[in-house]
């Protein structure tokens, strides 16, 4: 067959468009992406696992403010020295400042409330209030029983019964209201960077009938859900950054918010029954979910087998369970077990193997006994007028919904100056929100 000429063309430059799967990314897409792109490493990133299912929010600014509810049910207080006195005479004390919200200019006693000594049973009648003091309300209480004397110990837990003994014809009093905190948070900005000096580090991609130019081959887009990952889990305030390109930052990670807000399990060092004893009475105190992710440690794991190795043929209620949930099985959740009532859902997490990450000597690295305890599910806050998740990534897009990480690209390689080089940035403006972090757990067994 004779060859067809010409058999090709001359022009100044072709032009592909770049495509990096993680510009892909979006609300509708995870589940898709993490499917196709294993080779990524999204299914060991707890962070991601959050996006794909839908915990995350659009803020259009890189401060924002979110509400935080630590209230209960019930009011309560207490007084900063003891009060005693005679069969039905009334005693006056001092509140803690822990009694005290709003800067210390608002506490819940008011006059005619009924409170029970948790320490005793014994009630007592509000007879009189003076919160001209910021931070030391006093507060005079009477036996609601002449044949009681009063029997309050710097111990006692004062808990508000309410007004349940009023009179006919009663008059409007004072009220109680719940103190939601409104706490201003910050977007991180994680940039990853790569150079190139020739083309051939770049192959093509046909997505939809259309050619672009893939960066998959440099793991670039894995190094950007490490640091993300790390970032949002590890990652403290800074405040002593020089280098050119680097901003101090208020933002912290899960476990640094958990160590100075929740529930620090570090001085228990052994798995036992009373380690998963004091999580059920943590769990049940604190009125959150029953229910845990918990990412851990090579050691952790080991000593967890240990445990139920022991536990199972005692007297130790343990219930294996086993989790079909799509984004469970992607992201290999699969020690299901319930202890105490409470369901720990378990997952041996990469981020605390230092080892299999950075080359570290068997058995050591800060983390590899550690675990991380993250409430699932949901709980209503007032506050916001709906139901927030415990854990969510807030991202910043030009959109709501819209991509998450933008690729920036300059030199020769894309059309944009004669040099022959390509140099590419991926950046993402992120943050994490954790409501109610008095609901997450962070033990280390040694």
């Amino acid at each position: 067959m004779p060859q067809t000429t010409p058999n090709g063309f001359s022009v100044p430059q072709v032009n592909y468009n770049i495509l990096s799967t993680l510009e892909l990314l979006n609300d509708r897409n995870f589940s898709a992406l993490v499917k196709d792109y294993p080779e990524l490493g999204i299914a060991d990133s707890y962070i991601m696992k959050m996006e794909m299912s839908g915990a995350s929010k659009y803020t259009p600014t890189k401060k924002w403010r979110q509400w935080r509810d630590a209230n209960r049910a019930g009011k309560s207080f207490k007084l900063v020295a003891g009060a005693a006195g005679a069969a039905g005479v009334a005693v006056t004390g001092t509140l803690l400042a822990t009694s005290h919200v709003g800067g210390g200019a608002l506490s819940p006693v008011s006059v005619g409330q009924i409170y029970e000594d948790d320490l005793n049973r014994i009630q007592y009648e509000v007879r009189a209030v003076n919160k001209s003091v910021s931070g030391a309300h006093t507060v005079t209480l009477a036996p609601t029983k002449a044949s009681q004397s009063a029997a309050i110990t710097t111990a006692s837990l004062l808990c508000l019964v309410g007004r349940n003994s009023i009179k006919d014809g009663s008059v409007q009093e004072d009220g109680v209201y719940a103190d939601y905190t409104n706490v201003q948070k910050d977007l991180q900005g994680i940039r990853t960077n790569k150079e190139f000096s020739d083309l051939a580090a770049f192959e093509k991609l046909e997505v939809n009938g259309q050619s672009f130019m893939s960066i998959s081959r440099t793991g670039m887009e894995a190094e950007h859900i490490r640091t993300q990952e790390e970032t949002f889990m590890k990652g403290d305030f800074k405040d002593n950054l020089t280098a050119v390109g680097n901003a101090n930052t208020a933002a912290k990670g899960v476990i640094p918010t958990i160590l100075a807000e929740g529930i620090d399990m570090t001085a228990s060092t052994v798995l036992n029954d009373a380690y998963f004893k004091t999580i059920a009475r943590a769990t049940a105190a604190n009125g959150y979910s029953s229910s845990y992710d918990v990412l851990h440690g090579v050691e952790y794991g080991i000593k967890y087998q240990d445990y139920l190795r022991t536990a199972q043929p005692a007297t130790t209620r343990v219930e294996l369970n086993v989790s079909d949930k799509e984004i469970d099985a992607i992201f290999d959740f699969s020690g299901r077990v319930k202890i105490y009532g409470v369901d720990i859902n378990l997952k041996p997490y990469k981020y605390f193997n230092s080892q299999l990450m950075y080359g570290a000597d068997v058995s050591t690295g800060f983390y590899n006994d550690a675990a991380v305890f993250i409430p699932t599910g949901t709980h209503y806050n007032e506050a916001a007028s709906g139901n927030l998740p415990y854990l969510r990534v807030r991202y910043m897009s030009e959109t709501e919904g819209g991509e998450r990480t933008k690729m920036l690209t300059d030199g020769g390689l894309f059309g944009k100056s004669t040099e022959m080089n390509g140099e590419i940035a991926l950046v993402s403006w992120k943050g994490i929100e954790m409501y109610a972090p008095k609901a997450f757990i962070f033990s280390k067994l040694s």
